[in-house]
């Protein structure tokens, strides 16, 4: 990184198994995605937030009256779907 003309190594002094580390999770990300990826790193929030978020979600895309946030899942569906796909 380049500060006033100077260069700065942002990452010096960081031990290269935390590098190692967050690669193999993006891979795992990338290639076995979301899924794998949160039960394998966040099975506790993937049990308990993300699974039943994406439960919620379902309901909301097959309009049963059961789903508990509509306003989020609208806004989600409209403004942060799009979004994604232009970044």
């Amino acid at each position: 990184m380049i500060v006033e003309d100077k260069e700065i190594n942002i990452w010096k002094g960081i031990n290269e198994q935390i590098f190692e580390s967050w690669i193999e999770r993006l891979k795992d990300f990338k290639i076995k995605g979301e899924s794998y990826f949160y039960s394998k790193y966040y099975s506790i929030f993937f049990d308990n937030i993300f699974k039943p978020l994406m439960r919620d979600f379902k309901k909301y895309k097959d309009k049963h009256k059961s789903c508990k946030i509509p306003e989020f899942w609208y806004w989600y569906s409209i403004k942060y779907l799009p979004f994604l796909k232009i970044i």
